[in-house]
């Protein structure tokens, strides 16, 4: 094997093109994104958020454009297999039942030649998001791994950054080790979790509160600025200034009422009716 070296005027000239974005402002196509925060902070609903909306072309949250549907596959080994059945059936309401969105709840690990395993999936079904959650459960089941060694977290992920060159982007949800007291979000483990990643999403909940804070923070493009997703109903999504206008918005994309929307909400139909 031997080094390429490419000359200045080459790369002016053959500059190598850039990955299409999945969604505008936050991911890329063939990037590696972790999503973190502490326990019950959204993240495996966020990040199922990010599964519809690249399945279904529809706006991520309800704000961020997606620039083209594709297949995607969660593999979930926290939450328990009928209550998260459940949850993906109020999350994909609507859809058809041949959306190419697929769950496994396997004990899937990043073993020796798992790499080939999962290139064969994205291959065969054409797979361009495959979200990890929690990141915890997929280590390899060698005793000798240790999750604070950076030389045991590179080797592991490893054949997941090769993937990166099929077009496939890949999401890690991680547990942050302890509260914070901003929020801040810091990754457990080795250092490796946060400087390989192309994107960091940093999750923070309050209390009870029905509201996630979210971060950004992005190697290739320019971030978006700080914001906030509201659960409503079974979804999350992008909460503005007006929050009572995006609810709005969003029980009208789901083809509500005006009057199905003035009652949940406690205001008039005159009210709904003036939201565009």
């Amino acid at each position: 094997m031997s080094l390429e070296l490419r000359s200045l005027s080459e790369i002016r000239t053959n500059p190598y093109e850039k990955p299409e974005p999945l969604i505008d402002g936050l991911l890329n196509r063939g990037e590696l994104v972790i999503v973190t925060g502490q326990w019950d902070s959204f993240k495996s609903r966020f990040t199922a958020e990010f599964a519809r909306a690249i399945v279904t072309g529809e706006k991520f949250l309800g704000h961020f454009p997606v620039q083209s549907s594709a297949p995607v596959f969660i593999i979930q080994k926290e939450i328990n297999p009928a209550f998260y059945d459940e949850r993906m059936i109020g999350l994909m309401r609507g859809t058809p039942d041949d959306t190419k969105f697929y769950v496994s709840y396997e004990d899937f690990r990043f073993n020796n030649g798992y790499g080939i395993e999962l290139g064969n999936i994205i291959k065969f079904h054409g797979i361009r998001l495959i979200i990890f959650d929690p990141l915890t459960y997929f280590w390899p089941d060698e005793r000798s791994f240790d999750e604070n060694s950076s030389g045991d977290v590179s080797n592991a992920i490893s054949p997941i950054l090769k993937l990166r060159a099929t077009g496939c982007s890949f999401i890690f949800v991680h547990h942050d080790p302890k509260p914070s007291i901003n929020g801040g979000g810091i990754a457990r483990g080795s250092s490796v979790l946060v400087n390989a990643p192309d994107a960091r999403i940093l999750l923070h909940r309050q209390g009870d509160e029905d509201s996630v804070t979210v971060r950004c923070r992005t190697r290739n493009i320019k971030p978006p600025p700080k914001f906030k997703a509201d659960l409503v109903g079974d979804r999350l999504i992008y909460s503005g200034e007006d929050k009572q206008k995006q609810e709005i918005l969003f029980w009208l994309s789901e083809k509500k009422s005006q009057r199905w929307i003035a009652d949940k909400l406690g205001i008039s139909q005159a009210q709904v009716s003036r939201v565009k």
